[in-house]
C-alpha cells in the first residue's frame, strides 16, 4: 500500500455568506471519500468552505490525523488561492504528498502541475478508480488519468475511460464529514439537504458550458433502484430534503417517471426535492412536471440564458424560447418554486436582446430571477471564440481568480456590446429582476391578507438577496419565509 491515510480537502468556499455558514455538501468529494471507505483506506475530511479562517484548521487537522497523502479538489475559479494554500501546506509538511483533482486539473492537466509544482499528482476526470490505484501502489504509468513528476519532467498517462456502470460505485454516505454543518448550522435535521448525482454527462453543445470538458458528453445514469436506495438510506436517518445536482436530470422521460413511481411505491412521504442546476425546457412537459410535483419535487431551476431564438441559436441551446416560456408557465401553474437563469453578454447580444430576457422573466410568477455575467471558461467554445477574436478585457489568469458571474464586471466585449454598455445592462437587468420579485411577493402577501404599504415594505425588504440569505440561515425566520413565498 503506497498511501494508507488520506485527508480530503475542499480548499475554497464559493459561497458568499452574509450571516451564517452556508457551505454546500459536495457530492464529488463524497464519492472519492466513499471509494476510500469501501477499500478500507483511512481518511479524514477538511472542508474550508465551512467558514474556517485561513488554513489554520487545515494545519491542525493534518497534525492530528498525520496523513501520508492530502487530496484536494480544485475548481478553476480562484485556483491561485488554492495553489497558495497547497504551497503553505507543502512547506510545513514536507513529507506529505499532495494529489489534486476536480474541474481545474481536468481542464489544465500538466499545466496545473507546472504552475504549482508542490502538487505531486493530478487526477483528471472521474477520480474514483485512479485514487484507489494510486493508493494501492500501482505503477504510475499504468494509472489512467494520472499526472505525475518523474526525473524532473511531468507526465500524463492520458484520458481515462468514463465509468459506464455508475451502480458499481457506492453512493456517498459522508462518513467523517461534519454533516451537522451542511448547509444550515442551526437547522433541524429534516432541513438539511443531501445532494444526489443520479447521472453524469451532457450530450448538448452549449458554447458557454464547461460540463462536457470535465465530465463528458455521453449521458450515463444510475439505475432507478440504485437511486431509490440512496434516498431510502437517508430517509431512514430522518432526512427529507434532497437536491438532484445532475446536469440533465429529465433527459430520459421514462426514467424520471420510474423514479417517481418508486418513490410513491416505497411510501417515501414528505420529501422536498429540488433541481437547482436547472432542467432543459424541451425535456419536460406538463404531465411529467405534475407527476414529479406529486412525489415531492418542489424547486426547479430553468436555464433560459437568452430572451429570444437568435441568441439561443448562437449559444447552441438547441431549444426555442417558445418551448422555454411554455415550460415556465407549466411549472408555475403547477406550483413549483421556480428559479430562472439568464446570461448577459452572449456573442451577438445587444441591449434589445437583454430587454427580451427581462420580458421573458416578467411573464410568469416565478420566485427568483438571476442575471449572470457571462464568464468564458477554458475548454468551452465561447472561450476559444473570445480568445480568437481578441475580445478579452482581462487575462484569463486574472478574471478566473478575481471575477465571478455575480459581479457586474464584464471580462470581454463584442462589437455589438461595449464593456461599459455590458456593465450597465447587467446592473439594469438585476434591478429589473428585483422589481419583478417585489411585484410577485406583493401578490403572494396579498393572498395571505397582507396588503397596502405593509406588503410593499415586506416585499421590498425580502427581495434583497442578503435578506433572503438571512431568512435561509435563521430557523426562527423559516415560518415567515414560507408565508411570504408560499413554500
Amino acid at each position: 500500500m503506497r498511501f494508507k491515510k488520506i485527508i480530503l480537502a475542499n480548499l475554497i468556499s464559493h459561497e458568499a455568506p452574509t450571516f451564517k455558514k452556508r457551505a454546500v455538501l459536495r457530492a464529488g468529494l463524497g464519492y472519492i471519500a466513499q471509494v476510500l471507505w469501501d477499500n478500507n483506506i483511512e481518511y479524514a475530511v477538511c472542508d474550508l468552505g465551512l467558514g474556517y479562517s485561513s488554513v489554520s484548521k487545515f494545519r491542525k487537522k493534518i497534525k492530528e490525523f498525520k496523513p501520508d497523502l492530502v487530496g484536494c479538489s480544485l475548481f478553476t475559479y480562484r485556483y491561485r488561492d488554492c495553489y497558495e494554500i497547497i504551497r503553505k501546506i507543502k512547506q510545513e509538511f514536507k513529507n506529505i504528498q499532495i494529489v489534486a483533482g476536480g474541474p481545474h486539473i481536468t481542464t489544465y492537466k500538466e499545466q496545473s502541475l507546472k504552475e504549482c509544482p508542490e502538487i505531486d499528482f493530478g487526477i483528471t476526470f472521474e477520480g474514483e478508480k485512479s485514487i484507489i490505484q494510486l493508493c494501492q501502489g500501482k505503477e504510475y504509468s499504468q494509472i489512467s488519468g494520472l499526472i505525475y513528476h518523474q526525473d524532473g519532467k511531468i507526465f500524463y498517462t492520458g484520458e481515462p475511460s468514463f465509468i459506464e456502470d455508475l451502480d458499481a460505485l457506492s453512493f456517498p454516505q459522508y462518513h467523517n464529514f461534519e454533516l451537522q454543518h451542511y448547509p444550515l448550522q442551526n437547522s433541524v435535521i429534516d432541513e438539511r439537504i443531501i445532494p444526489i448525482v443520479a447521472s453524469r454527462g451532457c450530450p448538448f453543445k452549449c458554447i458557454y458550458c464547461p460540463v462536457k470538458t470535465v465530465i463528458g458528453r455521453k449521458f450515463r445514469f444510475r439505475s432507478v433502484k440504485n437511486v431509490l436506495n440512496e434516498i431510502t438510506y437517508w430517509y431512514e436517518l430522518g432526512y427529507r430534503r434532497f437536491s438532484f445536482v445532475d446536469d440533465n436530470f429529465t433527459l430520459i422521460r421514462e426514467r424520471v417517471l420510474q423514479i417517481c413511481e418508486e418513490i410513491r411505491k416505497n411510501n417515501l412521504r414528505n420529501l422536498i426535492l429540488s433541481l437547482p442546476n436547472g432542467i432543459r425546457a424541451d425535456k419536460t412537459d406538463y404531465e411529467l412536471l405534475k407527476i414529479m410535483y406529486s412525489v415531492g419535487f418542489k424547486y426547479i431551476g430553468i436555464g433560459v440564458e437568452g430572451g429570444n431564438n437568435r441568441i439561443l441559436k448562437i449559444l447552441k441551446k438547441q431549444e426555442t424560447i417558445e418551448t422555454i416560456k411554455k415550460t415556465i408557465k407549466n411549472a408555475t401553474d403547477i406550483g413549483y418554486y421556480v428559479d430562472l437563469y439568464f446570461l448577459v453578454g452572449s456573442p451577438g447580444e445587444t441591449e434589445k436582446d437583454v430587454y427580451d430576457s427581462i420580458s421573458v422573466a416578467s411573464q410568469c410568477p416565478v420566485d427568483n430571477i438571476f442575471f449572470f455575467n457571462l464568464i468564458p471558461y477554458p475548454g468551452t467554445e465561447l472561450f476559444d471564440w473570445v480568445k480568437k477574436n481578441n475580445y478579452f478585457l482581462y487575462s484569463p489568469e486574472y478574471y478566473l481568480n478575481k471575477i465571478h458571474s455575480n459581479m457586474d464586471i464584464p471580462v470581454f466585449q463584442t462589437p455589438e456590446f461595449s464593456a461599459n454598455g455590458r456593465r450597465k445592462m447587467i446592473k439594469f437587468a438585476r434591478k429589473s429582476a428585483k422589481k419583478l420579485k417585489v411585484k410577485i411577493y406583493i401578490e403572494k402577501l396579498n393572498r395571505i391578507k397582507i396588503k397596502g404599504i405593509f406588503a410593499k415594505i415586506i416585499a421590498n425588504v425580502y427581495a434583497s438577496n442578503s435578506i433572503q440569505r438571512l431568512f435561509n440561515d435563521l430557523k426562527t425566520l423559516q415560518k415567515l419565509k414560507r408565508k411570504i413565498i408560499g413554500k
